[in-house]
């Protein structure tokens, strides 16, 4: 595992109080990543790509990294997508990892039917934003890879969205949730 206090953007400032809260969270992912060993990767709600450094390192097997996100200078008023593009184009030269980041909204985007091994769905945190994300991604999912839902216990978006979900996908091998301040709910596919 890895501090992410070394990896935080210089002006990242509001989380300084809260590292080791965005610790337990990172190395809940961490976890996650290291039992799975994805290859592909895509993340919905990319911000600062602490979390894609996370997935990819963690993983230790990622050759394919895309990420999703809107335009932070508009929505969040900060450098945030240029620190993920510094996180990244860092792992493209120590680990070799293709990456490429998307400025898109995903409630706009269509993706292929088994395209990646790991999806990270923390986007849109309304009902209806999580489970859009939810149900585009999950056809997304390679057999045997997973979907992982952040905020699964945290906030009434997702966590509800969440559960809906979890009643009617069939195609789970597996549901778990990974224990984290905030939960990540993780989808296995058969």
């Amino acid at each position: 595992m890895f501090d992410v206090a070394d990896i935080m953007c210089p002006r990242d400032t509001q989380n300084l109080s809260r590292i080791p809260r965005m610790q337990a969270i990172y190395d809940a992912l961490w976890k996650i990543a290291d039992r799975h060993c994805p290859a592909t990767v895509f993340e919905i709600g990319v911000r600062a790509g602490y979390s894609a450094y996370t997935f990819i390192v963690g993983g230790g097997s990622v050759c394919e990294y895309t990420g999703c996100d809107v335009d932070d200078r508009k929505r969040y008023g900060g450098p945030w997508l240029d620190w993920a593009e510094k996180l990244l184009r860092d792992l493209y030269e120590s680990h070799g990892v293709q990456w490429e980041l998307l400025l898109r909204d995903s409630q706009q985007m269509t993706l292929l039917p088994g395209t990646f091994d790991l999806i990270h769905v923390d986007g849109d945190h309304t009902y209806e934003g999580c489970m859009h994300d939810m149900e585009l991604c999950w056809p997304a999912v390679n057999p045997g890879g997973v979907m992982v839902v952040d905020d699964a216990t945290y906030l009434p978006g997702p966590v509800r969205a969440v559960h809906d979900f979890s009643a009617k996908v069939k195609d789970a091998e597996r549901i778990y949730l990974e224990q984290s301040p905030t939960g990540s709910m993780v989808y296995v596919k058969a």
